[in-house]
């Protein structure tokens, strides 16, 4: 182990001297790959030079190629970058990580030292593919949401990549939670004190994993925001498409003043296809009005069976006209099934007034859940209450905290900070 760190920093000033290579002959090893390298241009001689006598380039019947390993290199990079696919399946190499560490733990036993520290080179490979993994999945889904799901051009196409998105993130959310600080302490504990593998295993791929959770928390709540953008935006051209059809089927149809309105026309609720009242879980929507209403009245209706969708009660002059457009109120984003339950558990701590564990709500109600989905989705949903509703609660993100004392961190209650293991909701200045 000891002599493969000497290569390595030994080594150092040569793959500099290299990557300066590479950088420099940018042109001459494009036309290599591409097959258009016949003639060096005069210029280019000595660059020429170097590349070929690193053998970077070599000359084969006329034509100038490029070393096959740089080759499958540069395939490798456009074949990445121009793929869709996600990988998500790190359970599987954490089934393969605890076969490694369990040889080396073999070897160590035995005192078979040398090997023992060789497998150890393979553990910290594993743990750099496995973080390597996860933060090239997280970037993927942020690289989604800059680009708007660009690769598709219909509204409806985005709705489908989108949704496929999330599902893409609640499953990395299984995988990452898969990868517990117990399961890995397992194997420490059965290693000498001062163990390497706690540096690895810990300090590395645990406190790398918690990395990647927290920003997913982010691009989980912005790619729901993005489908409710998208949905908006089919529901604009369901009610331009009514309008059209009403316009066909009756020709003296005059437009009427709909701003004047107390409640939406029948043509706009036709349009959008729901019914004219919601149900409670919408109390709690980003999109709803009752988000700038006091916490009383938030609570009023959160107790209430069913809430009836807000009247518009400001009319307009008879002779100011229809000064702005009719708001049109986006479609409620709806978490599958999940939501009305969300909703439950803060109200639950409203009308109590003590702390409730999301955990223990979800076991005692019977919810059939997956837990991990579900503190993921409680955090959202916390995270998603602008800030005038969300000083009234406290949520603390409980995690591995022996983890943290270990590492010297604070362990503030963050979502993300730790591979979550409970939640818990109290209210505050009520």
């Amino acid at each position: 182990m000891a002599s493969g760190v000497n290569q390595k920093v030994g080594g150092t000033e040569l793959i500099k001297r290299f990557l300066s290579s590479l950088n420099q002959g940018a042109e001459l090893i494009t036309a290599a790959y591409s097959g258009n390298l016949e003639e060096i241009p005069e210029e280019q001689s000595n660059i020429f030079s170097q590349l070929k006598g690193q053998r970077v380039l070599m000359q084969i019947q006329g034509k100038y190629k490029l070393n096959p390993n740089l080759t499958s290199m540069l395939n490798y990079l456009l074949a990445h970058s121009n793929s869709r696919h996600i990988e998500i399946d790190l359970i599987s190499r954490l089934k393969t990580l605890d076969r490694i560490i369990l040889s080396y733990l073999e070897h160590r036993q035995a005192g078979e030292d040398s090997l023992a520290e060789e497998v150890l080179g393979d553990i910290e490979q594993m743990t750099f593919d496995i973080t390597f993994t996860a933060q090239d999945a997280v970037y993927s889904l942020a690289n989604r949401i800059q680009t708007q799901f660009g690769f598709v051009r219909s509204i409806k196409d985005k709705i489908t990549e989108n949704e496929a998105a999330i599902n893409t993130a609640t499953r990395l959310v299984d995988n990452f939670t898969a990868f517990t600080f117990t399961h890995m302490m397992e194997f420490i504990n059965q290693d000498t004190p001062n163990s390497p593998l706690f540096g690895i295993l810990c300090s590395g791929l645990l406190n790398e994993l918690a990395n990647c959770q927290r920003d997913l928390n982010v691009i989980l709540i912005q790619l729901r925001n993005m489908l409710a953008t998208f949905r908006s935006e089919v529901h604009k051209t369901n009610i331009l498409k009514a309008f059209h059809e009403h316009y066909s089927k009756n020709p003296d149809y005059q437009p009427k003043n709909y701003a004047d309105y107390e409640k939406p026309d029948e043509l706009f609720i036709r349009a959008a296809d729901i019914a004219p009242e919601g149900s409670a879980h919408a109390d709690m929507n980003s999109d709803s009005e009752k988000y700038n209403e006091s916490l009383s009245v938030l609570v009023s209706e959160l107790n209430r069976k069913d809430a009836s969708v807000p009247e518009r009660t400001d009319t307009l002059d008879s002779s100011g006209g229809l000064d702005e457009a009719p708001e049109i109120k986006s479609e409620a984003i709806v978490l599958d099934d999940i939501t009305e339950d969300l909703t439950a558990l803060f109200r639950r701590c409203i009308s109590t007034g003590q702390p409730v564990s999301a955990t223990e709500y979800l076991r005692e109600h019977g919810l059939s859940h997956i837990p991990s989905h579900w503190l993921f989705a409680v955090g959202a949903f916390y995270e998603d209450m602008p800030p005038e509703n969300r000083k009234y609660f406290e949520c603390s993100f409980i995690g591995h905290n022996q983890y943290h004392e270990i590492l010297g961190e604070l362990g503030e209650n963050q979502i993300g900070d730790k591979i979550l293991e409970d939640i818990v909701i109290s209210t505050r200045g009520l």
